[in-house]
């Protein structure tokens, strides 16, 4: 304890000649003659008046919310009130996320609700106030453009640009309807153009089983991958195309990313190979073919340009020179700067679960299943583009 307070009444004996404090966050003591009280050190723990720690000669419930009791709702949190030092609660805001009876949003009253497609914010799975992700409303392309994460969060059905927002199609789409034609392959926009081989985007005609060939039409794929699938090696892929663990473009075709090519490499929206680390993202390439940085889809370590694939989600490590995040990191936790395992599911990206040292992946990562993204969706963002998590 610390000695404080007024003198007071001459003293000889505290026990008897003062009076007694009243809480256990003080005691009487004699200075230089005279009553005076001796406080506890902040934040001892005490039991009277209703409080359970010290603060400032006083048993007080709280000093911080942490003192405080949790709540049974993620959409009320926990507050000491600084005037009393008592607990109390207040209500999370309108779209704070939540994961309670079937909810997923909280209505700014304390109740998490499965709604929130109308309630004038963007939160949960929204691209931007009220529409995308899992909303049935299609965000516009017009007046102003709002923001999308994949083609089918926009009216238009094309989400593009940095950052990604959703676009109007080209004069040309009413036009270009046959089997693996597009208005919006990349570096072709507003031209009716055949989708390279291997390619099976349902949004132009090749369901099911079936694939675009070289010649523009939707063929059996004939067991064969398609892009974006998972080989070993070049016959596994229909378009004979098996990169770093997966069908990839070939060189010369169209492309909206360097993942997407075998040659980890797009070059003025077409697949090329490298001529030397200067042409490649990670700065290293390999006869012709980039290794790729953290967090792109990988087949192997040697794939990679800091030589580690992760087994999960088969994704690069960063190499030593590239800055951490948490699409990098195979364990999607970057602390303190460097890739870390995390140890607790506040670590994670949304709060979602910390499993075996790894968080489920955030939106934007590259993704093999929608199980191991946080938001429980794995799809393509953009036509020629490999999958990423919503």
């Amino acid at each position: 304890m610390s000695e404080a307070g007024a003198a007071g009444a001459a003293c000889s004996d505290p026990t008897t000649d003062c009076p007694p404090p009243g809480t256990s966050c003080a005691e009487a003591v004699c200075l230089a003659g005279r009553c005076a009280s001796s406080v506890a050190a902040p934040r001892s723990p005490c039991d009277d008046h209703g409080g359970q720690l010290c603060l400032a000669g006083k048993c007080v419930e709280c000093s911080r919310a942490a003192d405080c009791p949790a709540q049974a709702t993620a959409c009320k949190v926990s507050v000491c009130k600084p005037e009393t030092h008592t607990c109390g609660a207040t209500n999370r805001a309108l779209g704070f996320a939540c994961k309670e009876n079937g909810g997923l949003v909280c209505d700014g009253a304390s109740v998490c609700v499965s709604t929130h497609c109308a309630d004038g914010v963007q939160d949960v799975d929204e691209t931007d106030v009220d529409c995308g992700g899992s909303c049935s409303a299609k965000c516009k392309d017009t007046g102003p453009q709002q923001k999308c994460r994949i083609n089918g969060d926009c009216q238009s059905g094309s989400c593009a640009g940095s950052p990604l927002l959703c676009q109007p199609l080209p004069a040309c789409a009413a036009s270009c309807t046959a089997s693996c034609a597009s208005c919006v392959i990349p570096g072709q926009v507003g031209t009716c153009a055949k989708l390279p081989p291997g390619v099976d985007d349902a949004s132009n005609f090749c369901l099911g089983q079936a694939v675009c060939d070289s010649d523009g039409a939707c063929v059996a794929a004939q067991n064969k991958g398609h892009f974006g699938d998972p080989c070993t090696q070049d016959p596994d892929c229909f378009n004979g195309a098996c990169g770093a663990g997966f069908c990839r473009l070939r060189n010369g075709d169209a492309c909206a990313e360097d993942a997407a090519c075998k040659s980890g490499r797009c070059l003025a929206k077409v697949c090329a190979a490298c001529g030397d680390g200067a042409d490649c993202a990670s700065g290293k390439c390999n006869a012709g073919v980039c290794l790729f940085p953290g967090g792109y889809p990988c087949g192997a370590g040697t794939d990679c340009a800091g030589a580690i694939c992760g087994f999960g989600d088969k994704t690069c490590a960063p190499a030593g020179s590239e800055p951490c995040s948490t699409k990098s990191c195979i364990t999607h936790f970057c602390g303190n700067g460097n890739c870390q395992t995390c140890s607790s599911n506040s670590d994670c990206p949304l709060g979602t679960a910390c499993t075996g040292g790894s968080c489920l992946a955030p939106a934007g990562a590259y993704c093999t299943s929608a199980a191991r993204c946080a938001s429980g969706k794995c799809s393509a963002k953009a036509l020629l583009s490999m999958r990423t998590c919503d």
